[in-house]
């Protein structure tokens, strides 16, 4: 006895009866048993109901359809071949791989669907999830399986008990720099200033992670629009920094030979905020921001310039250099532009001065 269910506007072919071999469309489906069908008889339309075992559905190639029942429930996509009379090779839409179907599984339709959840077992699509190897983004929500996106760009499948939770949080309070020093966080629109593969794209940062941009961007078909990148190779769309770039997009200034060389190398102390207290090192220098490795700790910090203010140190020979340059000025105090090769270790704060 025939299970098949049958949509308005279905077209079929009758296998059966006195109307065997004609095509028709279905108008309504009166219960499990019957169906009211349109044909055509010596050149006019006709309503007849007929057992529902006595028709079968015809679904042309190329015909676009929705997947109803069955593993592939709620799938859209285009028929591509028919290998027997009731299976159909459909290539989905979102995700544009072959799947193979009953053809009483299928109906036409215009809809175009992802096949995909709002949530399973308390994930979401963009999650920001862990595994025990590695973290990731969720990319898809499927019926019983999820897909997510590493740092590294692989996307693949995995169950929800093989997540140990989510890291959106962590994210949330991420920050990188972008190559002219500028602030990025989830939300911020970026642009792909480098990289073989990616460059000229822009996107949405939705997540952070390991100093990895997750970027969404609507123009990406697969994977619901995600792609990763480096931070580093990112710039935040509507800043701005006249200084020349550096080979790891810090700014850096132009220098003639024997002209001091700013902030970069000097040792400070840190004067408020969270760091407070804390001794380092200068790397890196912006035109309001200085980039610190501390010393107590293996940690960069970036501060702006008036949160922290330069420790003088002495020379072999007990004299200072005096020279002062532009880059030394911090709040107010003037300091020495000693070269680094003649740096002690430790540091003599009697060496402060206007």
């Amino acid at each position: 006895m025939s299970t098949v269910s049958f949509f308005r506007g279905d077209s079929i072919k009758v296998i059966g009866g006195d109307l065997m071999g004609l095509n028709g469309e279905v108008l309504s489906q009166d219960d499990k048993h019957s169906v009211t069908i349109r044909v055509q008889i010596e050149g006019e339309q006709h309503q007849v109901t007929v057992l529902s075992s006595q028709v079968q559905k015809h679904i042309p190639v190329y015909a676009h359809v929705k997947v109803f029942e069955g593993r592939y429930t709620d799938e859209t996509g285009t028929v591509v071949a028919i290998p027997e009379d009731d299976m159909a090779v459909v290539v989905t839409d979102q995700h544009h791989k072959e799947i193979t179907v009953r053809i009483s599984q299928l109906c036409q339709s215009t809809d175009t669907s992802s096949g995909e959840q709002d949530s399973l077992q308390g994930y979401h699509l963009y999650d920001l999830v862990a595994t025990n190897q590695e973290v990731g983004i969720v990319v898809r929500v499927g019926a019983n399986d999820l897909s997510f996106m590493n740092q590294h760009g692989t996307a693949r499948k995995v169950r929800p008990q093989e997540l140990r939770g989510k890291r959106n949080l962590r994210s949330q309070r991420t920050t990188y720099f972008d190559r002219r020093g500028a602030t990025m966080r989830q939300g911020s629109m970026v642009a792909v200033a480098a990289g073989p593969q990616r460059k000229g794209q822009s996107g949405t940062i939705r997540r952070l992670y390991k100093s990895h941009v997750f970027l969404f961007s609507p123009t990406q078909v697969e994977n619901s629009g995600i792609f990763v990148v480096p931070s580093r190779s990112c710039a935040l769309v509507g800043s701005s920094n006249t200084s020349i770039q550096s080979a790891k997009g810090w700014p850096r200034y132009r220098q003639k030979w024997g002209q001091p060389q700013g902030l970069v190398g000097k040792t400070v102390r840190i004067r408020s905020g969270q760091w407070k207290g804390y001794q380092g090192t200068v790397s890196q220098t912006t035109a309001n921001h200085v980039l610190v490795q501390l010393d107590s700790r293996p940690k960069k910090v970036r501060l702006l310039r008036e949160k922290v203010h330069v420790v003088m140190v002495a020379a072999p020979s007990g004299s200072v250099n005096t020279r002062s340059h532009p880059d030394d000025l911090i709040s107010g105090m003037v300091v020495g532009d000693v070269p680094p090769g003649f740096l002690h270790e430790r540091t003599v704060s009697s060496y402060r001065y206007r």
